[in-house]
């Protein structure tokens, strides 16, 4: 579990417009899952968010205080939960903790226990989520099936394209590299994305096969994050689209090669959605 992980320019560390299908007979399999609907809710208490989707996935933004082990002021951190009880709800957190709270809106007492660390508890809000339709069908955790990525060859009016399977952002800075465009920072190895994931209080999160999570805020249905201090981002924008249950990224984008130039990229991101547990 890393600090906040920026992305890419060619992916979510642009601004992005979503843009959600409201039509549901394109969406024919967009009934969600009953088993986690009833868990799927925002936690607040202190500067500390965890957010449930109706996948089994959290989205937690902690304060390294509470962390017996965290790397900066605050810990990013996805991953799976389960539940126990009805009345009074403790989520286990997968390798992080356990978070007890009321099962029912409100002000409440919040108890969060990590791995390893003392209990605190913690007074806080607990809000389900009531939201229903496409949006409500977005507020889940996603699989990256593949990526098309196009980038403008410096010097030409020429585009570079591949599509290969997953998310894989050093795949896609090797195949920049062979075409002239180089980042500044090269990234480390592991960031294949294991999984896309919506949440209730407008999180979106992005979980790496080496650990890092990438957190970014949602709001009015914008998605804005903290940029990758040695990439300069110029400009960006994407739309996501549900179509016959899947999640189908566009993104364009604009952003400052190593050499200084400024390069062109387009992607499509398709993701499919990932069963409840």
């Amino acid at each position: 579990m890393k600090k906040i992980f920026s992305i890419l320019a060619i992916a979510l560390a642009i601004p992005m417009i979503i843009a959600c299908d409201k039509e549901k007979e394109d969406d024919p399999g967009s009934v969600p899952s009953e088993a986690y609907k009833a868990y799927e809710l925002d936690v607040t208490f202190g500067n500390n968010h965890i957010s449930f989707n109706q996948s089994g996935t959290f989205c937690a933004v902690l304060e390294r205080k509470l962390l017996t082990k965290a790397e900066d002021e605050f810990e990013y951190i996805s991953g799976l939960y389960t539940v126990v009880g009805s009345d009074f709800l403790t989520f286990v957190l997968n390798g992080v903790g356990t978070l007890e709270v009321p099962n029912k809106d409100g002000e409440a007492n919040i108890v969060f226990t990590p791995e390893g660390g003392n209990e605190s508890v913690v007074r806080g809000q607990v809000k389900h989520d009531p939201s229903t339709g496409s949006h409500a069908d977005l507020s889940r955790t996603w699989i990256p099936d593949s990526t098309i990525v196009s980038f403008q060859i410096p010097g030409t009016p020429e585009f570079a394209t591949d599509k290969m399977k997953g998310f894989d952002l050093n795949a896609i800075e090797a195949f920049a590299a062979k075409n002239g465009v180089y980042m500044k920072t090269p990234f480390p190895a592991g960031l294949a994305a294991e999984y896309f994931a919506f949440f209730p209080n407008e999180y979106l999160s992005v979980k790496f096969k080496n650990g890092d999570t990438y957190v970014a805020n949602v709001k009015g249905m914008k998605i804005t994050a903290v940029s990758q201090k040695d990439l300069k981002y110029i400009s960006g924008s994407a739309t996501a689209k549900i179509v016959k249950g899947k999640l189908i990224f566009t993104i364009n984008a604009r952003f400052e090669n190593g050499d200084g130039k400024n390069v062109s990229t387009k992607a499509y991101i398709t993701l499919v959605r990932k069963p409840s547990n």
